[in-house]
């Protein structure tokens, strides 16, 4: 697990952890990964256990649950975004779909099915 790790992207920074985990959903401890949004003092939290992901935010109230997810599913909607994300990028500036960058980020991280 990445702990500390940390990656920005725009407006929000996240410390990764729960795409890159050797033993998956087999880990027996929790795994733990924070997104902090570098204009506020907001964060979200997220833990993953058995395949399921909660996830949690400052902003929530304290009595509500986390929300949970699949990871599976997270994963692929996240994915989804990516290229969906992307595509727009490239449609608004055609240039962007020659760049080798962004050939290696939709190869690294191909739609789910």
């Amino acid at each position: 697990m990445g702990a500390g790790a940390r990656l920005r992207v725009g407006a929000v920074r996240h410390r990764r952890a729960l795409d890159r985990d050797p033993a998956g959903s087999r880990a027996s401890r929790p795994q733990h990964a924070e997104l902090d949004f570098t204009e506020s003092t907001d964060r979200m939290l997220f833990e993953r256990r058995f395949g399921w992901v909660d996830i949690e935010a400052d902003w929530m109230p304290a009595e509500e649950p986390p929300l949970t997810f699949s990871h599976a599913a997270l994963r692929r909607e996240a994915r989804d975004f990516l290229h969906d994300l992307l595509a727009d990028l490239i449609d608004l500036h055609e240039d962007l779909g020659e760049n080798p960058a962004v050939w290696t980020l939709q190869a690294r991280f191909p739609r789910l099915p």
